[in-house]
């Protein structure tokens, strides 16, 4: 399935164009591009609960038994990744707290995974989530920086109980951005969390 993307030209019809001497004539019309609602693949059950148009949502997380010393490269990027998600502007703000329901860990698996997200649900709403990053795509893919935080931004947004953005190259949500480029949430990434918490 493809993402929409409509693109609104507005024309003006000018009847009488004046004639300027030594000048192209040249008449530049305005390109006006909209996303309209942006597609999600890989929804999770549940969301946050929120009364929309009322307060933000707290997110309170805390460290898992293999992040409990700050220092280490995936703490670092999950603290990263973390601030870039609370400094964008949505309604969602983490919180590290001890009682915290979204724990930040780490797991060692050759699965071709850089990491995962697992929400736990009572019903519709999120009650917490298991957010990894996988040490051994870390230490045997000769991981920069940036790429360790992109996966753990990335990891970060689905804590959020969101899915993927369909078809989006150049989004932190994305399913296959390149980590390099794009390891901060992007407008789109915000205007997606956005549109799930209004």
């Amino acid at each position: 399935m493809r993402r929409l993307i409509y693109f609104t030209i507005l024309f003006f019809l000018l009847r009488n164009i004046m004639y300027i001497p030594n000048q192209n004539n040249l008449l530049y019309l305005p390109i006006i591009v909209k996303e309209y609602p942006i597609t999600e693949s890989g929804a999770p059950a549940c969301r946050w609960p929120r009364n929309y148009g009322s307060s933000d949502i707290s997110i309170l997380y805390k460290w898992g038994s293999n992040l409990q010393t700050p220092g280490s490269n995936w703490r670092m990027a999950f603290e990263s990744g973390i601030s870039d998600w609370n400094n964008a502007t949505t309604y969602i703000y983490f919180y590290e707290h001890p009682w915290g329901i979204v724990i930040f860990n780490t797991y060692y698996l050759n699965d071709g995974l850089g990491g995962y997200a697992v929400p736990h649900c009572n019903g519709t709403i999120t009650t917490g989530y298991d957010v990894y990053g996988n040490l051994y795509s870390d230490q045997t893919g000769g991981w920069t920086v940036n790429i360790r935080h992109a996966y753990a931004g990335h990891e970060t947004g689905h804590s959020q109980s969101i899915g993927h953005i369909v078809n989006s190259a150049i989004a932190l949500m994305g399913t296959n951005p390149d980590p390099n480029v794009y390891f901060i949430p992007q407008p789109i990434d915000i205007n997606f969390v956005n549109q799930i918490y209004p």
